[in-house]
């Protein structure tokens, strides 16, 4: 399973894929929301893990283009 973690604090986003991929998944991480967006474009995703607060482009702006884009993913 592939997930996308969206998280602007570093020590949070690093814990979280640490954990993660311990239970084997595989977990890819952005800082912002632009480069979560950028990694959506290229790439299909199982789950995708937003933080609302984030530099650039919220959370919730993320989720709306996503939507827009017609990418379904659990969010």
């Amino acid at each position: 399973m592939r997930l996308l973690i969206s998280e602007d604090q570093q020590t949070l986003r690093d814990i979280l894929k640490k954990r993660l991929k311990e239970d084997g998944f595989s977990v890819d991480d952005a800082p912002d929301g632009q480069e979560a967006i950028a990694l959506l474009e290229h790439t299909l995703y199982d789950v995708v893990i937003l933080d609302i607060m984030m530099p650039y482009q919220s959370g919730l702006e993320v989720l709306s283009w996503m939507r827009e884009q017609d990418i379904q993913t659990p969010v």
